[in-house]
């Protein structure tokens, strides 16, 4: 309420102007369809990773694959799947891609190009499963839901693909370990290898430079000797990923021997294919949200720019 007074010559009689409004706001709840608005599952939110064949199936740059991999219980057995716009098969064969039946593992390498021949392009998934001695269920994995597509350009750019070759123990997750296989007969490389493609992109940041010689006990300190070391640096950036998605590139993958990098961007400044790199720090936003985009900082695993002047 306000009230204005005249105080100076005749008094006058108050007038008030009241601050109330002299309608009730509503607000109303916008009405949210179930079918089309909402989001109810994964498949709603979030886009299928893509996996990439060029229908001819010999250059590995334009053909893609993923694998599942599963330690075997004692006395136990395993079974892989395919699940096809829904509906799950059986693999026990090369049909799809290659075997691997281990003394201590299972697993399966599903090709883009083979799946391709078999049934052309669409949303398929892989299933591993683990039956103890007593034909119980004690494992199930299913990898990140896909979207088999035919490649080209465009419909690659925007993506990077790691590939992965691994041996050894993982304290919190799987064991790559005693990689032999039941029948001799097959050739196994002895690294298990993966290979996922993610939206995102590879970007060179930075050529650290470290600098060390040999300095004369003189007055002037003349360097006699200089031996100088450079390393590339890289940002590997994934955009919007699921956990479903980025779990196990972040707690599994990353975490192999050997990891190559290979950038599909076209406008990238420099063209990176199968570029052999080490993690060395990542970072990401902190919101509670479906998706989220990381930073992994990464540098080359092996090669290095090194000059020795006696």
């Amino acid at each position: 309420m306000i009230e204005i007074f005249n105080v100076v010559g005749t008094g006058q009689t108050a007038k008030h102007f009241s601050t109330l409004r002299t309608t009730i706001p509503v607000f109303e709840e916008p009405i949210i369809s179930q079918t089309d608005d909402f989001c109810t599952c994964i498949a709603q939110c979030i886009p299928d990773l893509k996996m990439l064949t060029d229908e001819i199936g010999t250059d590995l740059r334009r053909n893609d694959f993923h694998s599942v991999y599963q330690n075997s219980a004692p006395a136990g057995s395993h079974t892989v799947h395919i699940i096809v716009e829904g509906v799950e098969f059986l693999v026990t064969d090369n049909t799809y891609g290659e075997l691997f039946n281990g003394s201590a593992f299972y697993g399966y390498r599903f090709d883009a190009f083979k799946i391709w021949s078999q049934h052309g392009y669409g949303v398929y998934k892989f299933v591993i499963r683990n039956y103890n001695s007593f034909s119980t269920l004690v494992a199930e994995e299913y990898s990140p839901q896909m979207v088999l597509k035919k490649y080209t350009d465009r419909e690659a750019n925007g993506t990077v693909r790691i590939t992965t070759k691994k041996d050894g123990t993982l304290r919190h997750g799987k064991k790559y370990f005693n990689l032999t296989l039941s029948n001799p007969s097959l050739k196994f490389r002895g690294l298990w290898q993966q290979q996922i493609r993610l939206p995102g992109s590879l970007k060179w940041t930075g050529t650290p430079l470290e600098s060390m010689g040999v300095v004369q006990n003189s007055l002037l300190q003349p360097r006699s000797q200089t031996f100088d070391t450079l390393m590339n640096e890289y940002n590997l950036t994934i955009n919007l990923v699921s956990s479903e998605q980025a779990l196990a590139f972040l707690y599994d993958d990353l975490f192999a021997n050997k990891i190559y990098v290979t950038d599909y961007n076209v406008y990238n400044w420099q063209k990176y294919t199968d570029l052999q790199l080490r993690r060395v720090d990542q970072s990401f936003n902190d919101r509670m949200v479906k998706k989220k985009s990381f930073v992994i900082k990464m540098v080359n695993a092996e090669e290095k720019f090194e000059k020795f002047n006696d």
